[in-house]
């Protein structure tokens, strides 16, 4: 009720006409016919999003937010340990929003958390907060979670190929003898697709937390390959039960080491760590495997089969 344009006036929400933001849908319509009261005193319409009597603060005032504080503060000296935030959508007005606001409840299923699912549950309430306006926000953990999902779909796959394509130009640059490289390559694609086949058979779903295992496999189980082929080669490349004599022990130790910690995860509650513990543990597995016996055998092969070619 202070004189229009001083800084009290601006503590609350004032308007000459009540049909500003009339669209806005009025809460207790048992007993409000509108969210604006003409005031006598102020000769104006007062904003209040529930009773009468409770006229909103205006809270883009910086004024009213140090007032509030001000109290907040006096509360908590007196040896309050907290307060109920309640209503806060409706604590700031803004020109050209409707300041609607719809809680959603699903009906409890788990069918709801399938992916195709939920995309489409998200989908359709995204449709349905379109206005003309623009397009509504949809919050809540069903949404968030499909858009990571979304997110992992679009980027798991650009960061796997990258890792991959990063991992085969290392080993390019310093391996550099073709030969060499295919071995080492090839067993890192081999342990690769095991782990993939092993995900499908176990019925392991990729999710946001445990599709970072493979970028780690690519990494780390290319090493236990690069030390068989160095081992290998220094031999003439005629001994390669010699190689893996005299590498395998050191290989196999430091997979263990790594196995042991990601098997750690196996113990956790929490389902996106157990299944991201599993996943690296399966990939350190499958590298190890094809590095120590898969590729040995390829190379025994590949020497009988240029003996019988001489």
């Amino acid at each position: 009720r202070a004189p229009p344009g001083s800084v009290k006036r601006d503590y609350y929400v004032w308007s000459d006409s009540a049909d500003k933001w009339k669209d806005t849908r009025i809460i207790f319509t048992d007993t409000e016919t509108s969210n604006w009261t003409w005031d006598d005193v102020a000769k104006a319409f007062y904003w209040h999003r529930f009773f009468s009597h409770q006229p909103d603060l205006n809270f883009r005032n910086p004024h009213v937010i140090r007032a509030v504080i001000r109290v907040m503060n006096y509360w908590f000296e007196m040896g309050v340990d907290g307060m109920r935030l309640d209503a806060i959508p409706y604590l700031c007005e803004r020109d050209g929003t409707f300041g609607r606001h719809v809680l959603v409840y699903p009906k409890p299923s788990d069918q709801l958390w399938k992916a195709q699912a939920m995309h489409d549950f998200v989908a359709t309430l995204r449709g349905l907060a379109k206005t003309d306006s623009g397009a509504g926000r949809v919050a809540g953990s069903i949404p968030l979670t499909s858009d990571i999902l979304d997110s992992i779909g679009r980027d798991a796959p650009i960061a796997s190929i990258a890792s991959f394509i990063g991992v085969v130009l290392v080993v390019v640059v310093i391996i550099r003898r073709p030969r060499a490289i295919a071995y080492v390559i090839g067993s890192l694609v081999i342990g690769v697709l095991w782990l993939a086949a092993a995900t499908m058979a176990l019925h392991v779903k990729i999710n946001f937390a445990n599709f970072i295992a493979f970028p780690i496999t690519f990494g780390i189980g290319v090493d236990y390959a690069v030390n068989v082929i160095a081992r290998y080669e220094q031999d003439g490349e005629s001994d390669v039960r010699g190689a893996i004599m005299s590498t395998g022990g050191a290989v196999g130790l430091a997979s263990m080491t790594t196995i042991i910690g990601y098997s750690s995860l196996l113990l956790a509650k929490t389902r996106a760590l157990f299944y991201f513990g599993l996943v690296a543990v399966m990939g350190e597995v499958s590298c190890l495997t094809t590095a120590v016996v898969t590729l040995p055998a390829l190379l025994l092969l590949l020497q009988r089969l240029r003996r019988k070619a001489v």
